[in-house]
């Protein structure tokens, strides 16, 4: 992807670079939900009772280690789609100095803040409910959870699903930057 933005820049044309830039993200998502399905596991017996005593340490009960732990699996969820979306547009920011494209690069990077938040809200939420609702078989959860309607829209059944929710926000969210 960093080749073709290259490419584009240094065709001279801004619009490419931001249309290159919107394109991208639809790989980040998929690659954050990884880390989404990575996240949806429970806590072993020894590795909770270590983290709770660290916990009790400091002040905090049972409650809000819960609430911590869904803070923490939104946030590693919407990092790993913002860090390489921050890194691609500072790339082509940089590499498109004086072509007037930093503003459709810094639109870009605001929408971004925006959508990795929003990801890693829904992914992370969803993630950690998955770990709640089946300590043992989180990850199977979340992904049945996630993908299963999204395969029955594939054979054209009308079903809401979290993929094409997710593909609405970031078509609809980016519209109009190149």
């Amino acid at each position: 992807m960093g080749a073709l933005l290259a490419w584009a820049v240094s065709a001279g044309d801004a619009e490419d670079a931001a249309v290159l830039l919107r394109a991208a993200l639809g790989p980040m998502s998929w690659s954050a939900g990884l880390v989404a399905v990575a996240c949806a596991r429970d806590l072993t017996k020894e590795e909770r009772a270590g983290a709770l005593g660290l916990a009790a340490l400091s002040g905090a009960d049972g409650a809000s280690f819960g609430r911590a732990r869904v803070a923490a699996t939104m946030w590693v969820v919407a990092r790993s789609l913002l860090v390489p979306a921050l890194v691609l547009a500072a790339f082509a920011a940089f590499a498109c100095r004086g072509t007037g494209a930093s503003l459709p690069v810094l639109s870009f990077c605001l929408r971004s803040i925006v959508y990795a938040a929003l990801l890693g809200g829904i992914l992370g939420a969803l993630s950690r409910g998955a770990a709640l609702v089946s300590p043992q078989h989180g990850r199977a959860v979340f992904l049945a959870v996630v993908l299963f309607p999204y395969a029955l829209a594939s054979f054209g059944e009308e079903v809401p699903n979290v993929v094409s929710g997710i593909a609405w926000l970031l078509s609809n969210g980016f519209e109009g930057l190149a």
